[in-house]
């Protein structure tokens, strides 16, 4: 994120057209000292919070914002209007400080939180037989219960090492490894004539 007062700013994240429709929202607008904000992320960069903005502002603002899709599953953004002095105040000593600000990032927060482990369950389904939605949804309620807040949170949801987490559940008994049985493999011929295991083979 980053604020910036010339409409004009060329420095920005923001592709022209972008730009154009940018400067038709706050043509004739006489504010003075106006703020603007650019925000940008894809899955190579920008942060959580960039992507927490942009929805609140869609939300909240929708008047106020200007949004286009880029590459990458990313966003690029600019607000403005007469309450960004407020709102870069206001923020600048506590980021969450903003009107309903703290209660959708958590919210955003936790739907980012709920969609990486349920990837991370999918993930896990073959090796330990997680087959139903009933499974599944135990080992997604010892996650949320006991790892949520636990991690960072990337642009591409939580930061975490599969193989450690999934380690993690194994100890702690929450999933467990499936045995394969012989019923699982295809049966092999038997012979009961030990001479016939001499036959040539037609290869």
């Amino acid at each position: 994120m980053e604020y910036f007062t010339d409409k004009n700013e060329k420095h920005i994240f923001a592709s022209q057209d972008l730009r154009d429709t940018f400067l038709e929202e706050i043509a004739g607008q006489n504010e003075k000292d106006p703020i603007f904000l650019n925000l940008a992320y894809t899955d190579y960069g920008g942060t959580f919070f960039d992507i927490v903005l942009i929805r609140f502002f869609e939300e909240k603002f929708p008047e106020n914002i200007v949004v286009e899709i880029t590459g990458y599953f990313g966003k690029n953004a600019i607000v403005f209007g007469d309450f960004m002095a407020e709102f870069r105040e206001i923020t600048e000593n506590y980021p969450l400080g903003y009107d309903e600000l703290e209660d959708f990032y958590y919210e955003v927060e936790n739907e980012f939180t709920v969609e990486s482990f349920e990837f991370f369950i999918n993930d896990l389904d073959c090796d330990y037989g997680l087959d139903t939605d009933e499974k599944k949804g135990k080992v997604l309620d010892w996650l949320t219960e006991h790892k949520a807040g636990y991690f960072s949170l990337t642009t591409q949801g939580l930061d975490f090492c599969f193989e450690t987490l999934e380690n993690e559940l194994v100890s702690e008994n929450v999933i467990l490894k499936q045995v394969a049985n012989d019923d699982d493999f295809e049966q092999l011929p038997t012979f009961d004539n030990p001479n016939q295991q001499n036959l040539d083979l037609p290869y």
